[in-house]
This record gives C-alpha cells, sequence and structure tokens, in this order.
C-alpha cells in the first residue's frame, strides 16, 4: 500500500467536521458576486452575513483570460462581503 493509500485511509476515518459558514461565488463576464451565510443547527434558512459585487475583470465569453485579474476581483467582492 503507497503512502498516499494510506493516508487516504486515514482521512476517510476522521469524522468529518462541517462549519456553519457557507459561501457562495459566482464568477460571470460582467460581475463577481460573493455570498457568506451562515446556517442553523438542522433545516432552515440560510442567514446572509454579507454581499460582495465587483466588476468582472479577466473573463470573456465564460472563459478565463486573465487569472490575476480575476483573481483581484474575486478577493475584493470576498473582502466587500
Amino acid at each position: 500500500m503507497s503512502s498516499l493509500d494510506q493516508r487516504i485511509k486515514a482521512a476517510a476515518r476522521e469524522p468529518i467536521v462541517l462549519s456553519p459558514l457557507v459561501a457562495a461565488l459566482d464568477i460571470g463576464a460582467a460581475k463577481i458576486t460573493c455570498f457568506i451565510a451562515r446556517s442553523s443547527q438542522g433545516p432552515g434558512p440560510l442567514k446572509i452575513l454579507g454581499v460582495g459585487l465587483q466588476p468582472s475583470r479577466g473573463v470573456r465569453n465564460g472563459v478565463i483570460t486573465d487569472l490575476e485579474s480575476v483573481e483581484k476581483s474575486i478577493r475584493a467582492a470576498f473582502d466587500q462581503a
């Protein structure tokens, strides 16, 4: 068994800890939107904590054309949210 296989099996035995925070990112050609929300215990609606909206830079026709520009727009939307 390889070292990678051993690490995968060990990780599968560890409990999964879920964060109550949820983030959604929409990367479009015109704008980038980021939502940050908190989930409640059990079923129920999410509580929106913040929304960030920035002009999209580096995306054309649904294709990333400038990764650095897209990264800056994503970071700005996240910081705003």
